[in-house]
């Protein structure tokens, strides 16, 4: 059984309070490093997990500029193109 924090239903495990979630309280998302909900994902993964760079293409989090550009690089159509959020310095270069 698997309990919402939001309102204390019992749902069957986490795919039954995944349902739940998006049928009762669609303001909320998954986090996917803690499996938790929260109304604001972003205000949590960087205060719980430390993930502060954002994709500015799909709005994922990460831990640092290292992770992030691998997965911008991937999303983007432009994969050569630097990643405007980030501090130029802290950007592995390509050619490195």
């Amino acid at each position: 059984m698997s309990i919402c924090k939001v309102c204390g239903k019992e749902c069957q495990g986490k795919v039954g309070l995944g349902v739940h979630m998006r049928k009762s309280h669609p303001g909320y998302e998954k986090c996917r490093l803690c499996g938790d909900f929260y109304m604001n994902l972003d205000r949590h993964q960087i205060e719980e997990h430390d993930m502060t760079e954002k994709c500015p293409v799909c709005g994922m989090r990460f831990e640092s500029s290292w992770g992030l550009r691998p997965h911008y690089q991937q999303k983007n159509d432009h994969p050569n193109e630097s990643i405007p959020e980030i501090r130029e310095k802290d950007v592995p270069q390509m050619n490195e």
